[in-house]
């Protein structure tokens, strides 16, 4: 290794060690500012306590809200899994027109700051009358998570080689336990 490649190396690892540093440093105020005794946010902390965790237990609904984030992240998962799935292959392996059309009207969720999508999505769900929290909640969950899951597929795509489920198909599995014996273990990692 040359004296220029070590350089770099250590050049690289320094500005790496600052960017995680930058990224964690909020983080590591919020835990340590949540040691305090005061009402008011203050760094160091007039004296340290546990005073807003023994609080946590008095909250009424906690448990609730934590057990409705906790369904609503499994169950779209889920459905997003299983949409961007199907997107995906359909983009990937369809031959109709249209495709790429399609492709850029799913993931364009992404395009806009997640607030305006909320507040897009709250006033759809207000016009048609959908009033349910639950359902709306779930479907802008699905809305915000689909594009993620449909482009990291699509990626994974590109470098699948179909004439595996076709193989499969051969000997004699029927197209959707091929995709599910031979695409979808592939594309897993």
């Amino acid at each position: 290794m040359t004296g220029t490649d070590r350089l770099f190396l250590v050049l690289s690892w320094t500005i790496g060690l600052c960017c995680v540093v930058f990224l964690m440093l909020p983080i590591v105020i919020t835990v340590a500012a949540s040691f305090t005794s005061s009402s008011v946010y203050t760094l160091p902390p007039p004296e340290w306590s546990l005073r807003w965790y023994r609080s946590l237990q008095e909250r009424s609904g906690l448990w609730e809200a934590v057990s409705l984030s906790l369904n609503l992240a499994l169950v779209s998962t889920a459905i997003s899994l299983v949409l961007g799935t199907l997107a995906a292959v359909a983009v990937a392996r369809g031959q109709f027109r249209g495709r790429e059309a399609i492709a850029t009207f799913t993931v364009s969720p992404l395009m806009m700051p997640g607030l305006v999508v909320g507040v897009a999505l709250l006033q759809f769900f207000r016009e048609i009358g959908l009033r349910d929290a639950y359902w709306s909640l779930l479907l802008g969950h699905i809305v915000i998570t689909l594009p993620f899951v449909m482009r990291t597929l699509l990626a994974s795509m590109s470098a699948f080689d179909f004439s595996l489920v076709d193989a499969a198909r051969t000997l004699g599995l029927s197209y959707p336990k091929a995709i599910l014996k031979v695409l979808v273990p592939n594309l897993a990692p």
